[in-house]
């Protein structure tokens, strides 16, 4: 087995419950390995604009 089958073998049911629980909010696939550090960017953003109250 090789390791993008076992990437699938792994992130396949994390992503079915994702979908399950919070339906819109699966990553895109096409953003790869980029795409934690989007999230790690859009939730700092979201955390800075609680603590600045800036709301935007």
């Amino acid at each position: 087995m090789n390791s993008k089958a076992h990437d699938e073998m792994l992130l396949a049911p994390l992503r079915d419950a994702l979908a399950r629980h919070l339906p819109g909010a699966a990553p895109d696939r096409r953003l790869g390995d980029e795409a934690g550090c989007a999230g790690a960017g859009l939730l700092a953003w979201d955390l800075l604009d609680r603590v600045e109250g800036t709301g935007t």
